[in-house]
């Protein structure tokens, strides 16, 4: 009988390790009112808090894999990321996601795709999949 655990905590090590994965920066907002406040406008400012910084595997999608993957979108800088569970929460509230100095946003809900049938997609997304081992893989685009 295989240990499940013993398998999950090997990938998880593995996305660990420097020479395997690259560090993805999350960056969160919050809503601060000035001086010039209305609350008949709602003119809050927006301001980036420090960054979280997480490891993950990351990918070049090439067009032809896209083509198959998300129909109907943009392909310039794709990119796969391939991560921790727990961060999925992070990939749906970060304002502004960073892969070595390039911004990045993720795919959301209003863009055409198809979801593999093999694979659980989570809550609707075209971008986030749920994988074995409690991973999760990403697809993000690159801000022009």
């Amino acid at each position: 009988m295989i240990n499940r655990n013993k398998h999950i905590a090997f990938f998880q090590q593995l996305m660990k390790l420097n020479y395997t994965s690259t560090k993805v920066q999350f960056f969160f907002s919050i809503m601060t009112a000035g001086s010039d406040y209305d609350p008949y406008e709602n003119n809050l400012t927006e301001t980036n808090l420090n960054p979280k910084t997480i490891k993950a595997y990351i990918h070049d999608v090439t067009p032809e894999q896209f083509l198959y993957k998300m129909y109907g979108t943009v392909n310039a800088g794709t990119k796969e990321i391939i991560c921790d569970q727990k961060y999925y929460t992070w990939f749906t509230d970060a304002n502004k996601i960073t892969i070595d100095s390039e911004e990045y946003n993720v795919l959301d809900k209003d863009s055409v795709g198809q979801t593999n049938k093999g694979s659980k997609t989570v809550k609707g997304s075209n971008s986030m999949t749920l994988r074995a081992f409690n991973m999760i893989k990403v697809v993000l685009m690159r801000k022009i």
